[in-house]
């Protein structure tokens, strides 16, 4: 497969959770107590990013390396990803839709 080489950081949603939830519980906060200096309304969203199902807002990220006393890239794991791996994950899934569609028509 030929491809441009195109090269970014993107974040690692399930290792940035993890982090969060680690860092949480070092510092001897409870979700209720991140809730209440977040101005959340339910612990819902925390307990999706503490399992990498959703991603702080970069406000909310600010806020907690403010309420940690990190810098706010302390907070968030993330990978090199390039073009071809796009490429690749977009082909595996075209791939896998066109096998699954098949087996449907069968």
């Amino acid at each position: 497969m030929n491809c441009l080489l195109f090269v970014h950081r993107c974040i690692k949603p399930e290792a940035t959770g993890l982090m969060l939830k680690n860092r949480t519980k070092r510092e001897g906060y409870t979700v209720k107590d991140i809730q209440k200096k977040l101005g959340l309304s339910c612990p819902q969203p925390i307990y999706r990013w503490f399992k990498g199902f959703a991603l702080p807002s970069l406000d909310n990220l600010y806020s907690l390396s403010c309420i940690f006393k990190v810098h706010l890239e302390e907070l968030v794991i993330s990978t090199y990803f390039d073009r071809c791996d796009f490429d690749r994950i977009n082909f595996k899934r075209q791939n896998k839709r066109i096998m699954t569609f098949l087996e449907f028509q069968k």
